[in-house]
């Protein structure tokens, strides 16, 4: 039986004995972990209206990053996040630059979702569908779907495609190129 686990191990390791190998399973494995930013693109479902959350609090923008800024909703002592986008990749900016300042503190109502940027594992945020600041519509419901849209549709599965690639590339290495074993019986 000891001999049987040594012969496994031997030939685990001898299944990365070449550079090609050992770097096409490390883009397996980086990739591979990107993958599910892919996946949370293609199974984005936009809700119906009648279907949104609604909030209803102060208005506040986050300090502004590379991916954008983010809108804030003060309620009841609490303060949530709420972003512009359908693509993890996107800006999350909602409202811009010079309508900021005249906005802040302004009584909102946001119509909104949650959804998941991870592939349902980790990550969760609040997208908005639907914005009216002391009865004026900022963002409408019909104009930001529209947008998520164009956000997903013309999307390239960049991660989920390299991961392909890379699987498709390792498993022709192991079939071009045998796997050396060091050892090929132990008594």
């Amino acid at each position: 039986m000891i001999g049987f686990k040594v012969i496994r191990n031997i030939d685990l390791i001898a299944l990365l004995d070449t550079k090609a190998k050992r770097t096409s399973l490390l883009f397996i494995l980086i990739f591979g972990l990107l993958t599910p930013f892919d996946y949370s693109v293609w199974t984005t479902d936009i809700p119906e209206f009648n279907k949104l959350n609604v909030s209803m609090g102060s208005l506040a923008f986050g300090v502004p990053k590379r991916s954008g800024t983010p809108m804030f909703l003060e309620v009841d002592g609490r303060t949530e996040k709420f972003l512009c986008r359908a693509d993890p990749n996107a800006d999350v900016t909602c409202i811009k630059t010079m309508e900021r300042a005249s906005l802040s503190g302004k009584k909102a109502k946001v119509w909104w979702y949650e959804t998941s940027i991870y592939g349902n594992l980790l990550l969760k945020e609040k997208r908005i569908l639907q914005l009216e600041v002391n009865g004026n519509l900022y963002i409408s419901y019909d104009k930001q779907k529209e947008r998520y849209i164009k956000q997903t549709s013309p999307y390239f599965y960049m991660f989920a495609i390299i991961t392909f690639i890379s699987l498709l590339i390792f498993s022709l290495l192991q079939i071009a190129e045998k796997p050396k074993t060091i050892l090929q019986k132990i008594p």
